[in-house]
């Protein structure tokens, strides 16, 4: 199963402690990511990918995004890869992650402060800088 990728704008400046209470109620699998720190939607896909085989990682932290984020930004310590790749106050746009379209739905609703946007913030594969973030990730099972 493959993430879905949505791009939204903030309406008005968020901090951290609405975006985490929204996430916090809402029940399903969300990221909220920094696109000026994402390379491609292929590094968003092969990092979810080893979330499926990340036992050393899920053992020490149990937060699916907060997993993600360490795949993404090759960090091992968790404030390292959220403060590289996370959301940070100020943002004024960002990347979700989610794996249930309802679930991006109820967040964007909760949330009130969004809008979807109908551009990618990154490009879907960007093949020379993908093979420079994370050149120990197998590329073949995404290029297509």
């Amino acid at each position: 199963m493959q993430p879905e990728i949505s791009y939204i704008f903030f309406k008005e400046p968020i901090d951290d402690q609405k975006l985490i209470s929204v996430i916090s109620s809402i029940h399903g699998f969300i990221c909220i990511l920094n696109p000026d720190a994402i390379v491609s939607e292929v590094q968003i896909m092969a990092a979810y990918a080893h979330l499926s085989r990340d036992n050393d990682v899920a053992k020490r932290v149990k937060d699916r995004s907060l997993r993600l984020m360490i795949h993404i930004s090759g960090e091992k310590q968790i404030k390292k890869a959220r403060d590289g790749v996370g959301f940070r106050n100020g943002m004024e746009k960002a990347i979700v992650v989610y794996e249930n379209r309802s679930v991006f739905e109820n967040f964007i609703s909760e949330l009130k402060m969004a809008e979807v946007s109908n551009q990618s913030f990154v490009p879907h594969d960007d093949r020379q800088f993908d093979r420079i973030v994370f050149p120990r990730t197998a590329m073949s099972d995404f290029q297509s």
